[in-house]
């Protein structure tokens, strides 16, 4: 780079070997920010859709596997990352549950 002010060549310096004066900086390269995550990162409803279908494969499996399926529906509508485990969960919740306890009243009942 020649210095705008004596004329010299100073090659890949910061100042001029010569006279001092400051030399334009060489562009740097810009590197761009990571991509902004979705507004909402955060995984409560997923998590208490998921939990919810835990507690619904043994006890009220209507009730509290359709919450979670619900749950998870309203987290994948707010783009939660966990949100389908949140609805598989609630759909197994709802199918397993019911058959278990067919297979426990079953045997229980003797039907």
């Amino acid at each position: 780079m020649t210095c705008p002010k004596c004329g010299t060549n100073n090659q890949g310096a910061a100042f001029c070997s010569s006279c001092g004066n400051a030399l334009a900086a060489a562009p740097t390269q810009t590197y761009s920010a990571r991509p902004a995550m979705p507004a909402n990162s955060s995984n409560s409803l997923s998590t208490v859709a998921i939990v919810l279908g835990a507690v619904g494969l043994l006890f009220l499996p209507i009730v509290f596997g359709t919450a979670g399926l619900v749950l998870g529906i309203v987290a994948k509508s707010k783009q939660e990352p966990r949100a389908n485990i949140a609805i598989v969960v609630g759909i197994v919740s709802l199918v397993g549950g019911m058959i278990l306890g067919a297979i426990v009243g079953a045997a229980t009942f003797g039907f």
